[in-house]
């Protein structure tokens, strides 16, 4: 399972809400990877290929690799392409809704980044400020 990391921010008004996530793969996320039924037929493909290939039958073995190389590849773009025309649409729809705001609204947005910033800042520096006082008097 992938450590995940979630933040959630809301500006003053708790009308826009974003979310981050930062996700860290372990060994078993990235094997999991590997394990899709298009890489393991692509992978059986090209083990065939070769097999075929050491027994003699060197077009067959090639054409097999071949196949199963362009195969995995033409499926991996066809599933990119539709992640990106998912992608478009979404970047789409938020260009839309930018364009449609008015400089008040934007101004209400960076006002509440600028104090979400600021108050998280003020909040790190006395973090610091207890961490060195209470460095200081161990001493």
């Amino acid at each position: 399972m992938a450590d995940k990391e979630t933040t959630t921010t809301t500006d003053t008004d708790s009308t826009m809400l974003s979310t981050v996530e930062t996700v860290t793969l372990t060994f078993w996320d990235r094997l999991k990877n590997f394990m899709s039924r298009k890489f393991l037929a692509a992978l059986s493909g090209v083990i065939m290929g070769i097999v075929s290939i050491v027994q003699g039958e060197t077009l067959a073995g090639c054409g097999l690799i071949g196949a199963s190389v362009l195969g995995y590849l033409a499926v991996e773009g066809y599933i990119d392409a539709k992640s990106a025309a998912a992608a478009l649409t979404d970047a789409s729809t938020v260009l839309n809704t930018v364009s449609g705001l008015t400089e008040t609204d934007k101004d209400d947005i960076i006002a509440g980044v600028v104090s979400q910033i600021s108050s998280q800042l003020e909040t790190a520096i006395s973090d610091i400020k207890s961490a060195d006082s209470a460095t200081t008097s161990e001493n």
